[in-house]
């Protein structure tokens, strides 16, 4: 073990030449092999041990006695210099196969505290909260699956691997059944600490008496996320009195443009959302061409016709990806992974990661439109701080919806590669990767202030830590408030008269 990296050796050197000595190195942050090395020209013996010291690598080996007079020794050989890996976005996965879960991955949103300019203090926090942990949020899925298992059980139907993925899930029915869409308990335990990191983090503003508003749309698991962060505020400071806290589907307007019962949704958007589409078309074709629907069902099946008669395949094969990756949200689990190869999740995360791209990203298809919307939560973030520091308040406004307005929001930030365009699957995952908006993902807006100079800066957060604008900074991330304003504000404007224009155009061009 050295730097985080565990070197290990394998081999038998010259005793045979089908099996040389060879080196790894697995870097334990990336939870891959980083580095790989044939040294069977330098280490001819059996290598059995390795100390890394001083950029040199020591090589104790073995010899066989039955085969050489040799004795054993140490070889010393230079520690050879990485060589850069070109990482695919799908490694990740492999490190860390609950990625593959995608917009239901948990993770530690937690990250270090970038220090602030000098003289710089915290004084406002602006942002969007996507909802914390959750059950998978239609009708559908729970009574499909449960549907056509309890069936095939019932006439004979399943393969023993069939019967053994019922009988997981069977006695597991009560932890999920009505219960679509609710926030689950670590969906409340990841919320109430991003509300106590905030206060932990940025303790100035919440000093004295504080402006204290939350906003969340009317989805029943966004507001109960929004009353589960500020109970973490309120854990650390009971004293606490909020200005405001309300859920409304009036809000929707800013917070979730692309919500079913957003007020003045155009037609147009909600059929560039629906099946009938040319994304939509690409997105089945990639499950066709990336995944072998029949092969799944038949791991399930003894007679796939059976199912086939009740079930769109399609329709049925994504529930059941949906409740694998569902299983990470619940503190009582039943993973499932093991219904797909390895192969097949590799090609679902990829395929769902274009239709997220698709519906909220740079998909030229949408000529704009499904990023566009979310130009209006950008704008509302904005004029309500704007607002709050005209009036000099000090505390929070926060806003609380989904995970789709936030990836749209991030390519309107034009933030990393956010905003790059992509016209299939593969080039969408260089792009986009929509497990960076797990459960629980929010964008933060720290606002700072300094007696000493009258300009304020802001700093952008996803997930916690720190975001590179296309705007120059100050220092590192921090950025002066009245640039980013009037920048975004400015590309607010282009987006609005664009999503104008393409009202205009006909189905056809979508």
């Amino acid at each position: 073990m050295h730097d985080g990296k565990i070197y290990f050796c394998f081999g038998v050197g010259k005793q045979d030449d089908s099996r040389p000595s060879c080196i790894r190195v697995y870097d334990t942050d990336r939870r891959t092999i980083t580095a790989r090395y044939n040294v069977q020209e330098q280490v001819i013996y059996e290598p059995e041990d390795i100390v890394v010291k001083d950029g040199v690598m020591y090589v104790n080996t073995n010899t066989n006695a039955k085969k050489t007079s040799d004795l054993p020794c140490i070889f010393k050989l230079s520690l050879p210099k990485e060589k850069p890996v070109a990482e695919n976005p799908l490694d990740e996965i492999r490190r860390d196969p609950e990625r593959a879960g995608g917009v239901y991955y948990v993770t530690d949103l937690s990250h270090p505290v970038t220090p602030a300019p000098k003289g710089y203090t915290p004084f406002y926090i602006n942002g969007y909260f996507r909802h914390g942990a959750r059950q998978i949020d239609d009708e559908v899925t729970y009574p499909a699956i449960y549907g056509v298992l309890e069936k095939a059980h019932a006439t004979n139907n399943l393969t023993d691997f069939g019967k053994a993925l019922y009988e997981r899930l069977e006695p597991f029915k009560k932890n999920v059944f009505y219960k679509e869409g609710d926030l689950t308990q670590i969906g409340y335990r990841q919320t109430r600490e991003i509300g106590r990191r905030m206060v932990q983090n940025y303790p100035e503003v919440f000093e004295g008496h504080p402006y204290l508003k939350t906003n969340a749309t009317n989805v029943l698991r966004v507001a109960a996320t929004m009353q589960s962060v500020n109970s973490g505020i309120l854990s650390l400071r009971p004293g606490l009195e909020w200005a405001e806290i309300d859920n409304s589907r009036s809000f929707l307007t800013t917070l979730n443009p692309y919500g079913n019962v957003c007020p003045g949704r155009s037609p147009l958007d909600k059929y560039i959302l629906g099946k009938e589409n040319s994304w939509y078309k690409k997105y089945r074709s990639y499950i066709d061409e990336k995944l072998d629907v029949d092969a799944f069902f038949r791991r399930l099946f003894i007679d796939v016709t059976q199912v086939e008669s009740e079930y769109d395949k399609y329709d049925l094969i994504h529930r059941f990806w949906l409740m694998a990756s569902l299983m990470q949200c619940l503190d009582r689990q039943v993973p499932i992974w093991d219904i797909f190869t390895e192969e097949e999740i590799l090609a679902w995360a990829e395929i769902e990661n274009y239709k997220y791209f698709a519906q909220k990203g740079p998909e030229p298809v949408s000529h704009g439109r499904s990023w566009g919307l979310a130009s209006r939560t950008l704008r509302h973030l904005l004029d309500e701080s704007a607002e709050d520091l005209v009036r000099k308040r000090h505390g929070i406004n926060l806003n609380f919806g989904h995970d789709g307005v936030l990836m749209a929001i991030l390519t309107n930030l034009q933030a990393g590669t956010w905003a790059r365009e992509a016209s299939n699957s593969k080039e969408a995952l260089r792009s986009w990767k929509y497990w960076d908006i797990p459960m629980g993902a929010n964008l933060q807006m720290i606002f700072y202030q300094s007696e000493g100079n009258p300009d304020v800066l802001v700093k952008f957060m996803l997930n916690e830590k720190d975001l590179r604008l296309p705007l120059e900074a100050v220092e590192a991330s921090y950025y002066k408030w009245n640039e980013v304003y009037k920048f975004y504000i400015e590309h607010c404007d282009k987006v609005e008269k664009s999503l104008a224009e393409t009202l205009k155009l006909s189905y056809e061009d979508f």
